[in-house]
């Protein structure tokens, strides 16, 4: 908050100027910021499965979004999601005056959410006439990734000139394109290594042939492999302790000369135990994943699935956005600034069906009905262990279900009043206060019921036969056992239910998010007096927040009851913090041989929070500049991040351990 211009300053601030805004045709605000080397890509129009966040996010440093403090013309913008972070596409690209983005001894000015740094979006203010504009833009060959833009500006002075009202409407939509619709993305392929050029090289392998020409000459071949090990088809774990066995002999048509590395200039072999898996006519084989079917090249045989052509390579978006700003010159020392803005902002994401693994099959008498009836050399296998009768293992992608789509909205209203004066020629003061609101609900269709997947294959009763107490409506046995059996007749008898597998274990959820901020905040600045190199300059000012952050999920959410995905629980909390601050600038020398400039910067902010009490940051740094064109800076910095309401409240959440690559 101390005045000053770019690059004079110990924490230098990076300017993205209007021009440089219109020159790159932005209309979404990540696409610009992730240009910026301060900052690491967040979520962005390609996060189709990104983690973390539902949303378009900035990450200054990579120290994580909830670390990057976002401000919209100096003033906090209110979370978009209960960790804190901001939806940064509730910020209208076209009204974007300029960008500043501070990095360095941010903390001690901004507060402890500012770890990583500042990013500032100041708007424009101050526009006379009115205009209208469209943007389009799509990929030029085929079409694909359309993006169209339409928005009004309308605006003017008024008491003579004394006060401006400016008023921004948009309409953005942007449309989803698949990983199918190109060569280098449709396929989910494997690393190979090839050995033989200069220099080693790793590259992608996309299909069986070019895997097999690498293993052919002296290259090393497959390294990782490609897709996924759970695929739509399902495998079948060997267990050493009750193996299959004698299956070349039980089975030869599948068994007795199986190509099992998906080089047709190989001899078959013949296969007598080991993990299986079925080919795309539904009849019982090994599991071929060895040499080139590493690459999920189901033509030529590969058990692995090709994970790629059900997800999105740019997800779907769409946004409106309405805002209302203005200012008033009440005396020639005093103006008011209002502001308003309102943004509905929609995304989806597209994955894979659901990969359910180590999946127990218990066989009651009515799953070894269904084996037996509809999967004869299944049977025959299990037939084959010492213990024909003991539940076994297996992995199977529910791809009858359908792919998991996930839709989210955001509403997002914020509304900012502030009166800034003048107390003489060196000093000015400004008071702010502040009231903002998130709603961000987000929809997920076709998961998988974890208790009815295990309920269903268990044939719905006890190993003796009896129906199962606690069995869910509408529980039927699941067929599992091959491409596309989850849509036969789960009886086997008829009439055809049609659906009756996929509808028993197929779940939609929602989750709804809540976050609320209340503000009020000032400060004074001015020179406190001069020196020989110039005017010490200084700010003191104070802060309070009151932050409200709930989050409610469905039943299945909160149970834990989605194969695949960690109980999550209902949070609500509030936090409120009572903060004061100072910056100081002190010049030492200026326009002295071997010391253009030589000065000292320093700053101090404690804060009181009602969850861990008081928290301080501090701030130091030296500048010294030789020469005109050339400068050194140090500044040290020290903050500790008070925890947010999220952090605070959740309670018995499932999770993982998170890493940055």
């Amino acid at each position: 908050r101390l005045v000053r211009q770019d690059f004079e300053a110990i924490s230098p601030i990076t300017t993205v100027g209007a021009e440089q805004l219109e020159l790159t045709a932005t209309i979404t605000t990540e696409s610009l910021l992730n240009e910026l080397p301060q900052i690491i890509p967040g979520n962005t129009r390609t996060s189709n499965n990104a983690g973390g966040e539902d949303f378009a996010t900035v990450d200054l440093r990579g120290l994580g979004p909830n670390r990057t403090l976002v401000l919209v013309n100096g003033e906090r913008v209110p979370a978009s999601s209960t960790t804190g972070t901001v939806d940064i596409n509730t910020i209208p690209a076209s009204l974007i005056s300029r960008i500043e983005v501070v990095t360095g001894g941010a903390s001690a000015v901004y507060g402890s959410d500012a770890l990583a740094g500042v990013v500032n979006f100041v708007l424009k203010d101050d526009y006379e006439g009115g205009e209208v504009s469209m943007t389009y833009g799509s990929e030029l060959e085929t079409g694909n990734v359309a993006e169209f833009e339409i928005n009004g500006l309308v605006g003017g002075n008024f008491a003579n000139g004394r006060g401006n009202l400016t008023t921004y409407a948009s309409y953005y939509n942007r449309e989803g394109v698949l990983q199918s619709e190109y060569d280098y993305s449709r396929v989910s392929g494997a690393i190979c290594y090839d050995g033989t050029t200069t220099g080693n090289w790793y590259f992608i392998c996309d299909s069986a042939a070019e895997a097999q020409a690498v293993i052919n000459g002296p290259g090393f071949g497959v390294t990782i492999a490609g897709g996924s090990g759970t695929p739509a088809w399902g495998w079948i774990t060997n267990n050493p302790g009750n193996p299959f066995t004698n299956l070349s002999t039980l089975l030869p048509g599948q068994f007795g000369a199986a190509n099992t590395d998906c080089n047709t200039a190989t001899a078959g072999v013949a296969v007598n135990t080991g993990n299986l898996s079925f080919n795309d006519a539904g009849q019982l084989t090994p599991r071929f994943t060895a040499g080139a079917c590493g690459v999920p090249d189901r033509a030529a045989g590969s058990s692995r699935y090709n994970f790629a052509p059900d997800n999105y390579l740019v997800i779907p978006g769409e946004r409106i956005a309405l805002s209302t700003i203005g200012h008033y010159d009440i005396s020639d020392t005093l103006r008011l600034n209002v502001l308003f803005n309102y943004t509905n902002s929609q995304n989806e994401v597209q994955l894979a069906p659901t990969p359910a693994t180590g999946l127990t099959v218990t066989l009651t008498p009515a799953m070894q009905t269904l084996i037996s009836t509809n999967h004869p050399d299944l049977w025959t296998a299990l037939q084959s262990r010492a213990n024909k009768l003991a539940p076994f293992v297996m992995d199977r992608r529910t791809n009858e279900v359908g792919t998991r789509n996930g839709f989210s909205e955001n509403n997002s209203f914020f509304f900012l009043t502030s009166l800034e004066g003048s107390l003489g020629e060196n000093w000015d003061w400004a008071l702010s206060a502040s009231y903002g609101q998130s709603a961000f609900n987000t929809r997920g269709l076709n998961s998988v019921n974890a208790t009815a997947l295990r309920q269903g294959l268990a044939g719905c009763q006890d190993s003796a036969g009896v129906a199962l107490a606690a069995a869910l409506p509408g529980c039927v046995p699941l067929d599992i056992f091959g491409p596309g059996t989850l849509n036969r007749d789960p009886d086997g008898a008829g009439p055809l239910q049609a659906g009756a597998m996929t509808s028993f274990i197929r779940v939609n959820t929602f989750s709804n998010v809540k976050v609320e901020e209340n503000r009020l905040s000032g400060y004074i600045r001015g020179d406190l007096f001069e020196l020989p190199a110039g005017p010490i300059a200084s700010v003191f000012g104070f802060e309070y927040r009151d932050s409200f952050a709930a989050q409610y999920n469905d039943n299945e959410q909160r149970t834990g009851n989605i194969y695949g995905f960690n109980a999550i629980q209902d949070t609500e909390g509030q936090v409120d913090v009572y903060e004061l601050y100072t910056e100081i600038s002190v010049p030492l020398i200026s326009e002295q041989q071997f010391a253009h400039y030589l000065g000292l910067e320093a700053g101090f902010r404690r804060s009181n929070y009602s969850s861990v009490g008081n928290v301080d940051t501090y701030k130091i740094g030296g500048e010294w500049a030789p020469t005109e064109w050339l400068r050194f800076r140090y500044v040290f910095n020290e903050a500790t991040r008070a925890p947010r309401v999220f952090e605070l409240f959740q309670a018995r959440d499932q999770g993982f351990p998170s890493y940055i690559d």
